[in-house]
């Protein structure tokens, strides 16, 4: 999230914390994204390499900072890169499909299409058109929860937190906290409606200004990761050098 230089963060948490203690315990707020940012130096890139459960098995993948209308759209603090989400052979020639997938608050696949290749027979890879994803959401896998000079985690599930009424009269409210990138049947869970209240239009302003979050509890071999080096992502997913890389 793009910060907001006159909003008073640290003040607007503690204030929630004061406000909500026992609906927000185990409840964070914020990532270390500026870490993370600082892997890539302005206008260059580096190569890292992505893991995630249903995608990335170590994967070799372009990190470069968002810039340009993709920057005025979502703002400047994430980065972006294409790893190989597909490969094989297709009437006698080789292919392999190409998915952009952005990093920063979140590690986030991108709803845009797949953009394919086809090797030729000296080798050289050309394009061979793109494969539409009208209708599919982002996939979401996991948020920004810790970053060093070798590797960031994405441990963490976003969260949005909901206020109701929890006596009668609204004499008191509560808040829920709920998956922000689950889909449930017939739409998000319904609570009891809050008249207007300034305490909820606060907590909503401050979710606008922040990332909501809790730790996923996947072990640290499951937890979608990025690593500035092969060696060490493979060390930490495939200890017994059991992984599949493209």
């Amino acid at each position: 999230m793009a910060a907001d230089t006159g909003y008073d963060l640290k003040g607007e948490i503690a204030w929630a914390r004061r406000t909500w203690h026992s609906d927000l315990e185990g409840i964070r707020f914020g990532t270390p994204t500026k870490k993370l940012l600082a892997w890539v130096p302005a206008g260059g890139s580096i190569v890292a390499w992505a893991h995630s459960p249903s995608h990335h098995h170590c994967d070799r993948i372009e990190l470069r900072r968002i810039s340009g209308e993709p920057a005025a759209v979502y703002g400047d603090q994430l980065l972006v890169g294409e790893s190989i989400v597909d490969q094989g052979f297709s009437q006698g020639r080789e292919y392999r499909a190409w998915k952009a997938f952005s990093f920063g608050d979140v590690f986030e696949e991108g709803g845009e299409s797949l953009r394919g290749e086809e090797r030729d027979a000296d080798g050289t890879w050309h394009p061979a058109g793109q494969t539409g994803t009208i209708g599919r959401e982002n996939a979401t896998y996991g948020v920004l929860t810790y970053v060093d000079a070798n590797v960031a985690r994405f441990g963490g599930t976003r969260l949005v937190l909901y206020a109701a009424c929890a006596r009668p009269g609204c004499k008191r409210v509560s808040v829920f906290p709920e998956e922000a990138d689950v889909h449930f049947d017939g739409g998000f869970p319904a609570y009891p409606p809050v008249p207007p209240n300034a305490a909820v239009t606060r907590l909503d302003a401050l979710q606008s200004h922040v990332t909501v979050w809790q730790p996923s509890g996947e072990s640290r071999a499951d937890t979608p990761s990025l690593h500035r080096t092969l060696a060490g992502c493979m060390r930490t997913h495939y200890p017994k050098g059991d992984g599949e890389r493209r």
